[in-house]
This record gives structure tokens, C-alpha cells and sequence, in this order.
């Protein structure tokens, strides 16, 4: 059976694709209005719901946990109330700050592999 997203060849035994995991039934019922759709799609014809959680290889890897969150930064001016992000080099956290009596946003530098030098600076 070939997976009409993605072309692959499957037993015709398999209810989803051993590519893409999509769902090789000749059609899917929406879980929330249970309408009948062609399999492949990814949205429900009458109501917009996603169909199914198929991964795609284009998607990002999931990115691994944060170390906890801190409560408190910079002696104390800043009380921790939530993680927001991080890129490469920082991790941002929502904050409040106490001079101010306002949130902030709070960005701290990654200091995993910096060496001597790196952590100085």
C-alpha cells in the first residue's frame, strides 16, 4: 500500500505510514465533529481540527530541558515568575522587578563550555 503523502511503500497490513506515520485508512474521522476525511489530510474538512499527530521530518527536534528555574536573580532585585525562551548563547525569564514594581524580562548567559576566558568576561 502506498502512503499518499509521502509515496512510501507499506505492508498492506499497516494502518500508518512506517515513513511519515500518517495514517494509511482510506479515510479519518475528525475526533472533534467526527466528519469523515481522506486520509493524508492534515486538517478536517468541516471544522479545521488537526488529524492526526504525524511527524514530519522537516520538524525540529525537541529541544532538551532547561535546568531549573531560579527564583531569584541579581541579589534579589528580580523574583523569578517564568521561564520565556533561550537561543544559543541565553535563557530569558520573565521577572519582576522590585525597584521598578514592574515585570521585566531577564536574559542570563550560558555558561556551559565557556572556558576561562569566556567566563571572566
Amino acid at each position: 500500500m502506498r502512503c499518499p503523502a509521502c509515496s512510501h511503500e507499506n505492508p498492506d497490513e499497516a494502518n500508518f505510514c512506517g515513513e511519515c506515520a500518517v495514517s494509511l485508512a482510506a479515510s479519518l474521522a475528525c475526533p472533534s465533529c467526527g466528519a469523515d476525511n481522506s486520509s493524508g489530510q492534515k486538517f478536517c474538512n468541516e471544522c479545521a481540527t488537526p488529524l492526526g499527530k504525524s511527524k514530519s521530518p522537516t520538524q525540529a527536534p525537541t529541544p532538551e530541558p532547561s535546568p531549573a528555574l531560579p527564583t531569584s536573580i541579581a541579589s534579589g532585585r528580580y523574583e523569578v515568575k517564568g521561564f520565556l525562551g533561550e537561543g544559543g548563547r541565553k535563557r530569558v525569564y520573565l521577572a519582576h522587578d522590585d525597584r521598578l514594581d514592574r515585570d521585566v524580562a531577564v536574559a542570563i548567559i550560558k555558561t556551559e563550555g565557556l572556558d576561562e576566558a569566556g567566563l571572566t568576561r
